[in-house]
């Protein structure tokens, strides 16, 4: 929420610098997060009209003749957009302009320029609050602007700006007239008074004694919409705003489209109202306010066509929709140029309607934002007053008394216990003093045997339960003015979850392994789910209630996240990666939703850019297998490697971490697809945990010398490595120390469809030395386990 210093000025007269009320406003809960000074960077501009205007033969230039009131001028410009009667920003001869440059009088082809006509840009007017018509060419003036004005005071250039950062349930602080009762409440703190917010007036249309709109109106779901006003305003002329609301738009920050939709803009953002205008002649029957059937459609004015559900509330006629109820109108009804009769919507919807409504279509707009926080509902009605006799003014006709569905219930007394506000804020507050409190922000109260009955005032939707208003009088007194005072409570010690403590032991593994910590969030979306092939798996479990479409999706996997990561480093050229990941993924298995830990690897690029000998080495396969090794040794896990197959990774350069037959992850190479030369690996640090040998005991070494033998086998081609690993382990030799792949041989003279694995055996006996034959014993067992399991053949030395 962004507000205009100047413009809280015109709504109540107070004393406050831009900076101390900034600060006045954060102490009572209305944060002010920045401060905003724009200056003009520009000197001697006035307002001209256009007299005259034609091109200058033989040239890409025009002439112009430009009225400042008193005197006129000639003006070369190379602008298509000028016509005559315009009404344009004119820099005077010595005027300066944005980029400091002063403007001189200067010959074109012969023709003596005296000044310059200006585009925004030239001004230094910020793009956002302008249309795209005011940003083409040379900045034409609203019709009615008078002429030779000095520009800073026809638009409110020099201002000073307050950033709002306002938590979701102050609604009462997210338009203009909400603050500026916010600085009335301050100044009768300060000046020892009640607030009296009846000095905010508003100019509105008197409809008394006139026709009612000849347009029924039903609301069929009260709990969703509690009020309905729609009034016919008929002969209305669609056009630019005039002057005086363009001036009102700019300090609003409010881009101009036109008078009709100017309006209901302004509405919204000065008095916290969104409004909507039909087409009248486009509606048909009657005007019906209901939820949306399942497989329903409308197509709104961002000429998107939406399919609906009965999470959607709708404003429809006999036809079917016309508008997404607080969220968006429909492009079918909209109000366009050759628009003569408007309906004029002003209602109130229900806040967790609107909330749900616009997130499931993933929809969210400025009406919908105020909607779902909560409007003023008793100045629901005014507001359509106030927004008609602005049409009026700018776009004539005749309008009609409004015909409403009015279900509002009177807002309802909130109860305070005096000792209930001491005991919570710890020390005593006397009624004295909380009726004072309760005079500053206005309420209306009454108090019987220190009991308050509390009636807030309506645009206080906030306000709804007691330790609502206990937060109100901490508000008026001062957070900082409660003394301090120290808990008095047992003093426990703390410990740590066993998983909590066991992720930090790896994490300063794998920060031992050289790898550096990312952290990503849990949410994601279905478009980076289904880029991966993994968004239509069961297992996924989507938000009912998201706050964007790109934050709808619980995360099934660490990979998401890792690699959207990788991608943005990549994208500024950081090509070496080494990071790891330790944080919660969630699944669905039928209707139970579990969460879990896991960890995660990602490697790309060079783990040396050069070694001594001007060689790079690069992350591979092999290297993040001994990563996950590593990891494994630390907890004294012994971990075996099988082929494995995911749709992100590629098909032959995977496998599935597995112990005892039970699945802790993966690692291998992301498929090329994807991105190339990248490896990923992911673990079940819950499993981790529960294998892990966490008690660490000394372990005895021998002292007797090893005995190594090597042994090449041959097995068909299709045979997992792992399995001939096994084999030798089941052979059961207590022996037998380590095991250790070092060659693997296809091709001749092996047989084809055949592959030779060769092993280094290391053996060692912690009672005495080894003899020889008590070896060749071994490695015939091993031979004969190997021959039974999986089929292989000893290969003998030849």
């Amino acid at each position: 929420m962004i507000v205009s210093y100047k413009l809280l000025k015109e709504l109540v007269d107070f004393p406050y610098t831009p900076r101390e009320l900034s600060e006045k406003l954060t102490h009572i809960g209305i944060e002010v997060e920045k401060i905003e000074t724009v200056e003009k960077r520009f000197e001697n501009v006035v307002s001209a009209k256009v007299l005259e205007i034609y091109p200058i033969e033989g040239t890409r230039l025009f002439k112009a003749k430009v009225d400042i009131g008193d005197s006129i001028f000639d003006v070369i410009t190379a602008a298509t957009n000028v016509k005559t009667n315009d009404i344009v920003p004119y820099a005077k001869v010595n005027s300066k302009i944005s980029d400091g440059r002063v403007i001189k009088e200067r010959e074109f082809e012969g023709h003596i320029s005296q000044g310059m006509l200006l585009s925004y840009s030239e001004l230094g007017i910020d793009s956002d609050s302008l249309s795209n018509e005011e940003k083409n060419g040379i900045f034409i003036l609203p019709y009615d602007t008078p002429i030779g004005v000095n520009f800073e005071k026809l638009f409110p250039i020099e201002d000073t700006y307050l950033e709002l950062s306002l938590l979701p349930d102050r609604a009462d602080a997210f338009y203009v007239l909400g603050v500026a009762r916010w600085i009335e409440i301050l100044l009768a703190r300060d000046e020892g008074r009640r607030a009296d917010f009846d000095k905010f007036t508003f100019e509105v249309f008197n409809d008394e004694n006139l026709p009612q709109t000849p347009f029924p109106v039903e609301i069929l779901h009260k709990e969703h919409c509690s009020f309905y006003s729609g009034r016919l305003i008929k002969n209305v002329t669609i056009k630019k705003s005039s002057y005086k609301l363009r001036k009102k738009l700019f300090s609003l920050r409010i881009r101009p489209i036109n008078n009709i939709v100017d309006i209901t803009n302004y509405v919204a953002k000065m008095y916290g109202q969104p409004l909507h205008a039909f087409d009248f002649d486009k509606l048909k029957g009657k005007i019906v306010v209901r939820l949306a059937r399942d497989g329903e459609k409308i197509k709104t004015l961002d000429e998107v066509e939406r399919n609906l559900t009965s999470k959607n509330l709708l404003i429809t006629d006999e036809t079917g929709p016309i508008a997404i109820a607080g969220v968006m109108g429909g492009l079918d009804t909209a109000v366009s140029e050759s628009t003569k009769n408007i309906f004029l919507e002003s209602a109130y919807f229900t806040p967790s309607t609107i909330s749900r409504s616009s997130r499931s279509l993933g929809l969210i707009t400025d009406a919908s934002s105020i909607f779902e926080k909560g409007v003023d509902p008793q100045f629901t009605p005014t507001a359509s007053l106030v927004a008609t006799k602005m049409i009026l003014d700018e776009g004539g006709g005749s309008a009609f008394k409004d015909r409403v569905a009015d279900f509002r219930k009177p807002k309802e007394s909130v109860r305070l216990r005096v000792n209930k506000a001491s005991n919570l804020l710890g020390e005593e507050i006397t009624p004295l003093e909380i009726r004072k409190y309760f005079d500053m922000e206005g309420f209306k109260y009454s108090e019987s045997e220190g009991v308050f009955s509390v009636i807030p005032p309506s645009f206080r939707q906030d306000i709804s339960i007691e330790e609502d208003l206990i937060e109100e009088i901490v508000r008026m007194r001062g957070y900082n003015e409660f003394a301090e005072k120290p808990i008095i409570a047992p003093l426990r010690s703390g410990t740590f979850e066993p998983i909590l403590k066991f992720n930090s032991e790896l994490r300063e593994i794998l920060l031992r392994l050289g790898l550096n910590e990312i952290l990503t969030s849990t949410l994601t979306n279905k478009e980076a789910l289904s880029k991966f092939g993994l968004y239509e798996r069961d297992y996924i479990i989507e938000l009912l209630n998201p706050l964007t479409e790109d934050m709808s999706v619980l995360r099934p996997t660490l990979f998401v996240g890792s690699y959207e990561v990788a991608e943005r480093n990549l994208n500024v050229n950081i090509e070496n990666l080494a990071l790891f990941e330790i944080g919660k993924v969630f699944l669905k298995n039928g209707a139970e939703f579990t969460e879990e830990y896991r960890a995660s690897i990602f490697l790309r690029g060079n783990r040396i850019f050069k070694n001594p000998y001007g060689r790079s080495l690069p992350y591979d396969y092999f290297y993040l297998k001994g990563l996950i090794e590593s990891i494994f040794n630390e907890f004294g896990i012994d971990v075996q490697f099988e082929k494995f197959e995911l749709p992100y990774m590629h098909p032959y350069q995977t496998s599935k971490v597995i112990v005892n037959d039970v699945f802790f992850g993966y690692l291998g190479k992301i498929n090329p697809d994807i991105l190339d030369d990248a490896y990923f690996a992911e673990l079940k640090i819950n499993e981790l945990l529960k294998a892990s040998i966490l008690d660490k005991k000394f372990s005895q070494f021998s002292i007797y010398p090893p005995v190594k033998r090597d042994i090449a086998i041959i097995v068909d081609k299709d045979v997992q490595e792992s399995l001939v690993r096994r084999a030798i382990k089941n052979s059961n030799i207590k022996e037998l120390k380590s095991i250790t792949l070092f060659d693997i041989y296809e091709g001749k003279p092996l047989p084809e469809g055949k592959k030779n694995l060769a092993y280094s055996l290391e053996f060692v006996s912690y009672e005495r030395t080894l003899q020889g034959s008590e070896v060749d014993e071994f490695m015939k067992s091993i031979e004969e386990r190997i021959i039974n399991e999986v089929g292989g053949v000893v290969r003998k030395n030849e």
